[in-house]
């Protein structure tokens, strides 16, 4: 069957006409993608049962069974897996072997999930999700075998087209938004050594389903330029398999990041390369620095492009941070110098030039954002940038104020869970709370009224019977956890 369609298994396969309503989209495009991934299935399984029956007797037993690995990826259970249906000690190059011909198998299903078909579009996320598990079932079949099955998977999506004029067809789709997201042990590589300039990594340290161990690793910082070199083995924990690399990443401000990075072979070369691009670096010759990792690495050079794209947020946050801060200032000032003027057109309800309102949003979701993230919350500077907020009809940054906001009720929350009688300490929860549901924010209090309805299941009823014996702690206690249950809508 098919949710949501009507057509039952043609939402596979057909222009059914069950879409989102995109005036003249079809989805002509669902026939040769299905073409393209059955017959990409077909060779896989040709290519899965040539190989595994080198260590199965049961090939397809075995792919069934995997789904124990998938569900505990502990290298022990990996082990208990290869043990029971493998007749024969393995070497690690077969160890990955037999990995990689599970996981191909396990991708060539996901290829085919349902959600890649649903939408009007084969640019969707949904479709390029099932893509990428072509591509990464390809990506294996080839290290296995040898056979690249790509061009073929090209051919019937280049048939397969595009309601979007400019993406044309599903092979430029998946040369735009699938090449670009395949991963091997070089791009984690390539990920570390970039991503080490701007965050401290331990020796040892997981990156996703991947284990880096670092050695030989060497910083250098002038300003705002920064170098890395060094040397990192590489594990991946689905496959098993394993490489060591050395790198060199330097960063020459802005958004101008170089590097290079290759298989380590050879100790005399890697110092060689460590000495020569530090030399250069440390005499601010980064024309020289380019080069020499040219010299060093050849072809296999990267650049910012190459980190993961969650971890490239973060480098950019880090390259923009000092430019931000300049941003807000003179935003700020413009804010504070034309603050008269403003307040004299809202107290005559006149509408805020555009420019001024700009100024005035952002100055003032910076300082909130700022208020929310200290510990101690400064309940006036709150109240009063909430009371701008409305006085000039301001729109605020809401998912990111609320996402904060929501997690500072959580952590006070969880703090008076750890000391539920204090009563001292709920007085001020019940303060700051109130503070923050005034804020115009659409707060998610899930977590926050799950653990208030735990305490209350525990101590409410004994500090109400003390508080109506006249125990004047208790009352002060039932008062203020009535006024916590109310703001956060919990019914006592």
């Amino acid at each position: 069957t098919s949710w949501s369609c009507y057509h039952g298994i043609e939402r596979w396969r057909r222009n059914c006409g069950c879409n989102g309503g995109s005036p003249g989209w079809s989805q002509v495009w669902r026939d040769p993608l299905r073409s393209g991934l059955d017959r990409l299935r077909d060779e896989l399984i040709k290519i899965y049962e040539q190989h595994a029956g080198a260590f199965f007797t049961d090939p397809w037993r075995v792919r069934n069974d995997y789904i124990e690995v998938i569900l505990d990826r502990t290298l022990e259970n990996v082990e208990r897996f290869l043990a029971q249906n493998v007749g024969r000690d393995l070497s690690p190059d077969e160890k990955t072997k037999v990995l990689r011909l599970c996981e191909m198998q396990r991708n060539a299903l996901l290829m085919s999930t349902s959600c890649g078909w649903f939408f009007d579009e084969i640019s969707g996320i949904e479709t390029i999700q099932i893509m990428q598990y072509a591509a990464r079932a390809i990506q294996l079949a080839k290290e296995v075998s040898g056979i690249d099955l790509e061009p073929l998977f090209l051919e019937y999506l280049e048939k397969a087209p595009s309601n979007v004029p400019e993406l044309q067809n599903g092979a430029r789709i998946y040369q735009l938004f699938v090449e670009t997201a395949v991963v091997d042990l070089y791009r984690v590589g390539a990920h570390f050594a970039v991503s080490s300039l701007f965050e401290d990594y331990e020796d040892k340290t997981e990156i996703y389903s991947y284990t880096t161990v670092s050695d030989r690793y060497e910083r250098e910082d002038t300003g705002v330029r920064k170098l890395a070199t060094g040397r990192v083995a590489l594990r991946s924990n689905i496959t098993l398999d394993e490489k060591v690399l050395m790198y060199a990443a330097v960063h020459l401000g802005d958004q101008n990041l170089y590097g290079g990075i290759c298989e380590f072979t050879d100790e005399a070369a890697f110092v060689k390369m460590q000495t020569d691009v530090k030399d250069a670096f440390q005499k601010s010759d980064s024309s020289q620095v380019i080069q020499l990792i040219n010299t060093h690495f050849g072809a296999n050079h990267y650049s910012l492009w190459q980190i993961f794209r969650d971890e490239s947020r973060k480098v950019f946050d880090h390259i923009l941070e000092s430019r931000l801060q300049e941003i807000e200032s003179y935003f700020r000032q413009i804010y504070a110098d034309q603050y008269p003027i403003m307040a004299a057109m809202s107290d005559m309800r006149a509408t805020l030039p555009k420019p001024l309102r700009v100024a005035a949003e952002i100055t003032i979701n910076t300082e909130l954002q700022r208020l929310l993230e200290k510990d101690d919350l400064d309940i006036e500077r709150i109240e009063k940038n909430v009371e701008e907020v409305k006085r000039f009809c301001l729109e605020l940054d809401q998912p990111k104020l609320e996402l904060i906001a929501t997690e500072k009720i959580n952590l006070l929350v969880d703090k008076f869970k750890q000391m539920p009688e204090n009563t001292d300490l709920l007085e001020k929860l019940c303060q700051q709370v109130n503070a923050l549901i005034q804020l115009p924010l659409q707060l998610d209090f899930w977590h926050a009224q799950n653990e208030l309805y735990q305490i209350a299941s525990e101590f409410y009823d004994n500090k109400r019977v003390d508080a109506e014996a006249g125990e004047k702690n208790a009352q002060v206690w039932v008062k203020c956890f009535n006024h916590l249950a109310d703001a956060l809508k919990v019914k006592i």
